[in-house]
């Protein structure tokens, strides 16, 4: 049986890759770099007899005398150090090597800089106003913008540079604890402050003022606890309970952590018990007065 010869044609398909750039470029640090300090990008090559060239953002480095050179002696390698770095050399970093047959450009590396926020320290603050307190938790200026936590009564509220949050004198607060906490770039910090309800370590609740008809009444309430915050105080007269409002005759001050009650030309009617209700978001605190108007001729 005869067997015809098979010819066997084999096509070559010649593929042309173009090779992956031999050139690489490296950077000192990882991540953000802070203004001020310094940073250095190390460029590595095959090619021979190589020339160095520059570029951020894909434009030929300028010239300043922050931008210091070193080329080792086989010419490999080429380094380029800025110190100090401005936050104006943000931006995307490659370098490229060429000589009279070839020329490469590495990968790019991102150089991005950090500025340091306007304090060490994040700050708690407090700031009490009708009908309740405003918090603030505040870290500004640094760039990228320092991330805040306002932790209090068990909600955690987030943001950036910084978190206000508004409590009513309503709101029940079970955890007198108010925390700020800041991070910025792996920079961490911070603050709290503890309230308390209103107190006042000189009042005597058992205390009685006794003035004579025709005098005036003055009964005060100084607040000495530390966070006890700016109260909202609300003065009441027992029996039948009474809200006292100003008056020509009846006058309330307060402010910050005082409050007074001033009755012009007391008459014996007005003998009896009154309270001073101090209120914030921790709770409320009373404190009482016991007044006793006698007659112009009693010396009891």
């Amino acid at each position: 049986m005869d067997l015809s010869p098979i010819l066997c044609i084999c096509i070559l398909l010649s593929i042309t890759l173009a090779p992956a750039s031999a050139t690489e470029l490296t950077k000192s640090s990882r991540g953000w770099v802070w203004e001020g300090k310094s940073v250095s990008l190390q460029c590595s090559t095959q090619v021979v007899n190589a020339t160095f060239s520059w570029k951020v953002n894909e434009n030929v480095l300028p010239t300043s005398d922050r931008y210091h050179f070193f080329k080792n002696k086989a010419g490999t390698n080429s380094t380029l150090t800025i110190s100090p770095v401005f936050r104006n050399d943000t931006g995307s970093y490659t370098c490229e090597v060429f000589n009279t047959t070839v020329k490469e450009i590495s990968n790019a590396q991102n150089i991005s800089v950090a500025k340091p926020t306007d304090s060490l320290a994040i700050g708690c603050i407090a700031r009490s106003g009708t009908g309740g307190v405003l918090l603030t938790c505040s870290w500004i200026g640094g760039q990228p913008a320092a991330i805040i936590e306002l932790s209090f009564n068990g909600t955690i509220e987030t943001g950036l540079n910084k978190v206000d949050r508004s409590v009513h004198l309503d709101y029940d607060a079970q955890q007198p604890e108010f925390i700020c906490l800041g991070n910025h770039v792996g920079k961490t910090t911070k603050c709290k402050m503890t309230f308390e309800r209103p107190a006042s370590a000189t009042h005597d609740n058992n205390a009685i003022t006794s003035v004579k008809e025709g005098e005036n009444i003055k009964l005060t309430v100084s607040l000495t606890s530390k966070n006890s915050l700016i109260p909202e105080f609300t003065w009441v007269r027992l029996n039948p309970d009474t809200v006292i409002e100003n008056s020509q005759k009846i006058k309330v001050e307060s402010r910050s952590s005082e409050s007074t009650l001033l009755i012009s030309s007391a008459t014996r009617s007005e003998s009896g018990t009154y309270e001073c209700r101090a209120r914030n978001v921790i709770g409320t605190t009373i404190f009482k007065f016991n007044v006793k108007v006698k007659s112009k001729g009693s010396n009891v």
